[in-house]
């Protein structure tokens, strides 16, 4: 064989070997950081879908192990038993307890699935949308350990969990060494902090408000997923009627230019006075809002409550006309309380922070007074807050509502303990037939009659009227028959008030 082909196959085989070691290499470096990727990390997600009351906890748990992403979301609930996610069904992981499920993911974009609720009496199966804010790269934060979510107090957990909504990129606004968590005593839905250049306000599940007060400016390292608030707020829209009260209460009434609903539905003085004024003007419903005169008058902010989950585009729609929306969720408060401590984050937006802390402790003073001398009752009467539907049917809240849960509050026994689940996705009423009704209430010692649906009744007589079977009700012979009217619904700082009332009984 010639030199030169000995050559040139001797400098073939070395380029053959060059071309392996740099594919090594190559194939080594991606194996590498898909190991630099495994771990375990909290990523922030929302739910779309459904009836917008049920939400999933966020943040929730991520694995990554050698590029296989595994998702554990908890539910609000405890009523879902199973989830279907991309054509395969998932059970319930902690029956008893809020609904858990663990499944394989893709990628953190939107990902549709199913869950299977039983709150409703029959399985019902309805279909939602994980939202993840961004994709992967900057949407999740890594554990230290995998145990660490489980060693934390609840009460981090909870913080941490309001501060991932609100800002994926911890280290580009550090707000652990630079804020005040301000503790609050019942509510669970929200949470304040006192940061530099501001106040942080988050709702669960929703992104965070950065309240900037006049003259300050916002960090200039603050996330752009935080919508920042300018005091002070002038011209308000308020769809969530439940928030008028407490703007009564901190005297703030006249920073609200706007709503979305016709002064004929409003029952509370201050917001039917600034109607007669001119103050305040109805400006289309939350489903249709009407933009043009809301930007012509400079509205500053819309307060939504959850219906508003059912429009979202109005909602990306008034952000991006430049006005901020805050989704309140007083009604997701488990301890009744907790809703009444709605007015500390109100006080926030509309600086009166001090005047909304004074509220609510006097309020929780004569909360306590009215509980203390009522359980020292012998006797735990029995209450029954119901109305008659025009069909014929009785409308009773269900175990778990507030109402429900206040009467019991003050030792006395909520009647009738209807059996239908305690799903917080749910609507807090059910209704049952006369005749059920009567079994289960006849013998109870007071009947509170709700007139803010079906209209007030002033005797009883009127109540006999619904239906004659009344008449042999224990509460009605003794004429120990009470109502409620439109206004109790809206007053929702009446709480001290009604339980005092309860506690006559």
């Amino acid at each position: 064989m010639p030199v030169s082909s000995v050559v040139s196959k001797i400098k073939n085989v070395g380029v053959q070997k060059k071309i392996i070691f740099f594919i090594l290499i190559f194939v080594s470096l991606i194996f590498s950081c898909s190991k630099n990727n495994d771990g375990t990390y909290e990523v922030s997600v929302r739910l779309e879908g459904g009836s917008g009351k049920s939400f999933i906890k966020s943040p929730s748990i991520l694995k990554i192990q050698n590029q296989q992403k595994i998702l554990t979301v908890q539910w609000s609930s405890k009523n879902y038993d199973y989830m279907l996610v991309d054509g395969k069904k998932y059970l319930n992981e902690t029956p008893g307890d809020f609904s858990t499920f663990t499944f394989p993911i893709k990628n953190l974009q939107k990902i549709p699935v199913a869950a299977n609720t039983t709150a409703m009496g029959s399985p019902h199966q309805i279909e939602y949308t994980l939202v993840f804010d961004s994709d992967l790269a900057s949407n999740f934060t890594k554990l230290k350990s995998e145990d660490s979510r489980k060693t934390r107090p609840e009460s981090e957990i909870t913080s941490k969990t309001n501060q991932k909504n609100l800002s994926s990129d911890e280290s580009a606004f550090p707000l652990r060494t630079t804020s005040e968590k301000i503790p609050l005593q019942y509510a669970r839905q929200f949470a304040i902090e006192k940061v530099d250049g501001g106040t942080l306000l988050s709702i669960e599940g929703e992104k965070a408000i950065f309240v900037v007060a006049e003259n300050s400016e916002p960090p200039k390292n603050l996330p752009s997923s935080v919508c920042v608030l300018r005091q002070p707020v002038n011209n308000a829209y308020l769809l969530s009627t439940s928030v008028m009260d407490f703007l009564s209460k901190l005297k703030v009434v006249s920073h609200v230019r706007f709503t979305g609903t016709k002064k004929s539905d409003w029952f509370i003085d201050e917001a039917l006075s600034a109607f007669e004024s001119g103050a305040l003007s109805f400006a289309g419903k939350y489903s249709s809002p009407d933009y043009e005169l809301l930007l012509s008058e400079n509205c500053d902010l819309a307060i939504e409550n959850t219906m508003i989950y059912h429009k979202s585009e109005v909602k990306e729609k008034l952000e991006e006309l430049g006005i901020p929306v805050i989704v309140e969720k007083s009604t997701y408060e488990q301890n009744p309380l907790g809703r009444l401590e709605w007015i500390k984050f109100w006080g926030v937006i509309f600086n009166r922070e001090a005047e909304a802390n004074r509220f609510f402790d006097e309020q929780v003073l004569r909360i306590q007074s009215a509980i203390k001398e009522n359980l020292s009752e012998s006797r735990q009467k029995k209450v029954a807050f119901f109305y008659v539907t025009t069909n014929g049917a009785v409308n009773v809240r269900k175990p778990n509502d507030y109402i429900a849960r206040l009467i019991e509050l003050v030792g006395l026994e909520y009647v009738p303990r209807v059996n239908v689940g305690e799903d917080s996705s749910a609507v807090a009423t059910v209704n049952i037939q006369m005749e059920e009704f009567y079994l289960l209430a006849r013998d109870a010692d007071v009947l509170i009659y709700n007139g803010n649906i079906s209209g007030e009744i002033s005797s009883i007589e009127d109540l006999l009227l619904k239906n004659p079977l009344f008449a042999d009700f224990e509460a009605v012979k003794n004429k120990r028959v009470y109502f409620v009217g439109k206004k109790f619904f809206q007053e929702t700082t009446g709480m001290a008030k009604f339980i005092e009332d309860l506690r006559k009984f």
